[in-house]
């Protein structure tokens, strides 16, 4: 394929909102390997750089308290206005839109 055709196929292929032919097995692909991966990388980096520099590799209870709960009242902060917005819209106008 040469690269007029190869830029053709590309454009035909985003303008269609699709995956180019293989793309979907590549993307699940990635997913599937890349999980793993990073599960098992983190902890095979993080101790050994953990004790070179003559602390622990696990993180304080504090944290692991306080991050999620911030978590949480970011995303329902962030989900008030939309919600509130679509709540007032009919759900027949909703779907004209």
């Amino acid at each position: 394929m040469g690269p007029r055709a190869f830029l053709r196929a590309k454009a035909t292929t985003r303008a269609s909102g699709g995956a180019p032919p293989g793309g979907g097995v590549r993307v699940r692909a990635a997913r599937a390997l890349g999980g793993p991966a990073g599960t098992g990388t983190g902890p095979v980096t993080v101790v050994p750089v953990a004790r070179l520099r003559d602390r622990t590799p696990f993180p304080h209870t504090g944290t692991v308290v306080a991050a999620p709960l911030i978590g949480l009242v970011t995303g329902v902060v962030a989900g008030i206005h939309p919600a509130r917005r679509a709540a007032r819209i009919q759900p027949v106008e909703a779907l004209r839109r």
